[in-house]
């Protein structure tokens, strides 16, 4: 890192393959939410 040229630009490198699977998390995350409004709450 310290061999790279002054003013040049150093770019993370790292697998973003998880990004496709993101919307699915999401939506399961949104669906727990749904069903915890949805029960019944102890006074």
């Amino acid at each position: 890192m310290n061999l790279k040229a002054p003013g040049e630009r150093m770019y993370e490198y790292a697998c973003h393959g998880g990004n496709y699977a993101f919307p699915g998390i999401l939506a399961g995350a949104r669906r727990l939410e749904l069903e915890a409004e949805r029960q019944p709450r102890a006074l």
